[in-house]
């Protein structure tokens, strides 16, 4: 991700040395040594995997971190611990980077080693940029500025007042940003950091974007960008040619923002910046949208979305990883205290059978024992159900975030139609996509719905038919009171087999309500009905409108969106039943999942 970049500085070196070739190390370890000696070779053998496969070099970190700790060298332990971390946080296992960071934070503070403890201090502000926990990344930058004097690294400060200038830029306070995004500028030019300096103005720039004061922020981004063209930053580059090309679709400058974004798409196929391809083809798909070619703006379009599937993808993959790696460290830890308990209870057995004399004594020490065992039993289950409580919690993320990916498919493809729209002229074919995009609306209306309630195990089909067949009146032209709902239920919570096609079938019903029945209608008045009793529910919707003509039954009709109504109630193992006198009624019943 693009701030990945501005706290680089933050990841702190590996411990790289002269080291010998693996042969001399794997030989030297075969030789007696002090353990700090040992930790020194585990750690160069660490190094010389570290490229090659990363696994294996983290086991072989472990054992120089061991080897340290029996040699109760605090000070390289922090260290050591310190750079798994590192090496954790640039493999996207940012939680068990975190997890590890605050170990190390405890060694370097026991060793009163305060240029570690700023180091660290900015990685685990770093990891919570990256979960957006702004209040914590802001409290531990602000270390770092205290401690200052400790470090005196002019670019650790220039960078920390650049990224405390990009928190109070993400909560809307400008001025705040712009005074620390100052202070790193001045700090820069000061020091000639042309990197850094390119860096502030770009976030600068966006800072006067989002205010709209364009004239400035073009300034700001022609600053940043001659600078990372003269330091060959493509990386900074592509960052500075979007921002600039989202500027040009602001001004509708769009031969100019078609031009930021193929230079982009070119850098970033060229680089390997996934991120950056995705974002440039979004950028073509707006401007292409607005200068109204349809054809282009498909085609930029279907990009952006495939690329953003892949990225989704990949980040799922990762997480669910580590959500596995972390519920492996707990399961081990629980290993561990079951068989430290075990080791205990035979310990006291056996002092009970070898001192008889002080049996009292002895039985003693073991209720006492007993008592810690069970007190320590009950601190581990609480740590445990803690692990387990956050990894639920990230798990309901991940399933929240499904559905909200899902919703904006449904949205995208939507889109797609609404293009395919305007380049048809058959009225037949706009009539049939607009009923499409309708059904496609009501379906993205559950999954909104469910991504933003608390409960993942259905849907509230009180509150979504309600608002469903309003937005329907109102997109039809009639007063919402033109609706009247009488939902009545025991629990009103569906899940997604029977909320699904409930949704479509009164999409279906009050769509054709609106579109026919109302018509020389002085008042309007359709009314929507769920009632449920023995676990069946009865489901009943009733206009006053003209009717159908006597020849015409709804379970015969040729058209798609009664066969598609009755394709659905199939579904729910019913039939449709309709009533043709004083308006037009349909009813059927199902059995409740």
């Amino acid at each position: 991700m693009k701030y990945l970049y501005l706290i680089f500085f933050f990841m702190p070196q590996l411990m790289w040395a002269q080291n010998p070739t693996l042969d001399s190390l794997f030989a030297e370890k075969s030789k007696p040594h002090h353990d700090t000696v040992y930790s020194a070779i585990y750690n160069n053998i660490f190094i010389e995997y570290f490229e090659k496969d990363i696994d294996l070099a983290l086991k072989y970190l472990d054992t120089a971190i061991l080897f340290a700790e029996k040699a109760e060298n605090v000070r390289r332990m922090g260290l050591l611990i310190k750079n798994k971390g590192v090496v954790l946080q640039r493999t996207g296992k940012t939680n068990l980077a975190l997890k590890t960071y605050l170990q190390a934070l405890n060694y370097a503070e026991a060793a009163r080693d305060m240029q570690s403890m700023i180091r660290l201090f900015g990685n685990m502000a770093s990891i919570y940029m990256s979960q957006n926990q702004l209040e914590q990344a802001e409290a531990y930058y602000q270390k770092i500025l205290l401690n200052f004097e400790e470090m005196k690294d002019t670019v650790m400060y220039i960078k920390t007042l650049n990224n405390i200038g990009l928190i109070y830029k993400r909560q809307g306070n400008y001025k705040q940003a712009m005074d620390f995004f100052q202070r790193g500028l001045d700090l820069a030019e000061k020091k000639s950091e042309k990197l850094d300096k390119a860096n502030i103005l770009n976030n600068l720039g966006l800072s006067y974007l989002e205010q709209e004061e364009f004239k400035k922020a073009k300034s700001a981004f022609d600053q940043a960008l001659e600078i990372n063209l003269s330091l060959g930053s493509t990386y900074q580059e592509s960052m500075n040619r979007l921002n600039l090309g989202k500027l040009y679709l602001l001004q509708k400058q769009y031969l100019e923002a078609v031009r930021e974004g193929e230079r982009v798409l070119s850098l970033a196929e060229k680089e390997s910046f996934p991120e950056d391809e995705a974002l440039a083809n979004q950028l073509l798909y707006e401007v292409h949208k607005e200068l109204g070619q349809a054809e282009k703006a498909m085609h930029y379009l279907e990009r952006y979305v495939e690329l953003q599937e892949k990225l989704l993808k990949e980040t799922y993959s990762r997480d669910l990883a580590e959500l596995q790696e972390e519920f492996n460290v707990v399961q081990k830890e629980q290993e561990i205290t079951s068989l430290r308990q075990q080791e205990a209870v035979q310990a006291a057995l056996l002092s009970k059978r070898n001192i008889q004399l002080t049996f009292g004594t002895v039985l003693l020490f073991l209720l006492i024992g007993l008592l810690l065992s069970a007190l320590y039993l009950m601190k581990v289950r609480k740590k445990t159900s803690d692990e387990l409580a956050k990894k639920n919690q990230r798990i309901e993320t991940l399933i929240r975030e499904l559905h909200h990916r899902v919703k904006n498919n449904l949205q995208i493809v939507n889109s797609l139609l609404s293009l395919q729209y305007n380049r048809v002229e058959d009225e037949g074919t706009k009539q049939a996509i607009m009923e499409g995009q309708s059904r496609l609306e009501a379906m993205a209306l559950i999954h909104k719905n469910l991504y933003m309630e608390d409960d993942f195990s259905g849907l509230d089909m009180r509150q979504y038919m309600d608002f469903l067949t309003r937005s329907l009146a109102v997109s039809y032209g009639f007063p919402v009171d033109a609706v009247s709902n009488d939902i009545q239920l025991e629990n009103p919570v569906f899940d997604l087999d029977q909320a699904v096609p409930l949704g479509l079938i009164v999409n279906e019903l009050a769509s054709n309500a609106f579109k026919y029945a109302f018509e020389n209608k002085e008042y309007a008045q359709l009314m929507v009905e769920m009632k449920e009793k023995d676990n069946k529910v009865i489901f009943r919707m009733k206009d006053n409108g003209i009717g159908l003509p006597k020849e015409v039954q709804p379970e015969m009709s040729p058209s798609f969106g009664l066969k598609l109504v009755t394709t659905l109630i199939k579904q729910l193992n019913s039939k449709l039943e309709t009533n043709n006198s004083q308006g037009l009624e349909y009813v059927f019943e199902f059995n409740r999942k």
